[in-house]
């Protein structure tokens, strides 16, 4: 008999390659997640520092122009967060719907492992069933032979 030879093998080297392909798109939108999710924090802590400079810095008399440009800056960095915050949010989606890809991808890759390992059973077993078959004809015919000669 032959060695055994997967009749899906290319269906599973397939799975395998789409597979690895998905991974590589969920990685590549979870380094822009985190990226975007960093930029956001930035922007936040530009902000909390922005007021607290405003609050807790120099008691000295601030010009009613110099109010005017820190309140307009900190209007522009609350915008900006909502618009990062909005960013952010899409790409946890892309990234969700990635990883439900990644999932059924490796489902889908398990399920014809495992009928290759079972595959792989039936012919091992059909392979033992065959050896033994060969060794009983053979005991067989040693008997019958040992017993012509007596």
């Amino acid at each position: 008999m032959n060695s055994f030879q997967y009749p899906m093998e290319t269906i599973l080297n397939y799975r395998k390659e789409k597979e690895e392909i998905v991974k590589q798109q969920f990685s590549q939108i979870q380094k822009q997640y985190f990226l975007e999710e960093k930029f956001l924090k930035n922007l936040e802590e530009k902000l909390e520092n922005v007021i607290k400079a405003y609050l807790h810095g120099e008691k000295r008399l601030i010009d009613s122009i110099e109010l005017k440009n820190i309140q307009q800056y900190i209007n522009f960095l609350r915008k900006k967060i909502d618009v990062q915050k909005q960013i952010v949010v899409k790409i946890q989606e892309k990234l969700e719907q990635k990883h439900q890809q990644v999932l059924f991808a490796q489902r889908d890759r398990k399920i014809i492992e495992k009928h290759k390992e079972k595959a792989l059973e039936k012919y091992k077993l059909e392979l033992n069933y065959q050896e033994q078959k060969i060794i009983d004809e053979l005991a067989l015919y040693t008997c019958r032979k040992n017993k012509w000669m007596i």
